[in-house]
């Protein structure tokens, strides 16, 4: 706990005043090259085999969203839902790439 109010913002609407700010951190995402998403779409076929699974952000656009959604993924073939999916949500053994937001990875 702290005496000040501590806000973390991400690309605010409005820029917070100077004399409040306390840090200011870059980031910066994975821009993938042709190698790297050829890589990404042929990762469904050795997906599962020798009971090695894949996850994580490089299976997408490299945003933590992207991990999380490789590892539910990745759960949903192993016949685990993801808590907050509730019990109608019946997960479907892994059918290809990881990743359906890469164009030409889309699933049948």
């Amino acid at each position: 706990p702290t005496e000040r109010h501590i806000f973390v913002s991400l690309n605010p609407v409005q820029p917070p005043r100077r004399d409040s700010v306390i840090a200011e951190i870059s980031y910066e995402h994975p821009v993938f090259d042709s190698g790297a998403i050829a890589a990404q779409r042929r990762v469904g076929e050795i997906q599962g085999r020798d009971r090695l699974w894949f996850a994580g952000a490089y299976l997408g656009y490299g945003f933590h969203e992207d991990g999380l959604r490789s590892a539910v993924e990745v759960a949903a073939s192993l016949g685990v839902s993801a808590p907050w999916a509730g019990p109608q949500a019946a997960p479907k053994p892994h059918p290809g790439p990881v990743s359906p937001m890469i164009p030409g990875m889309a699933r049948p």
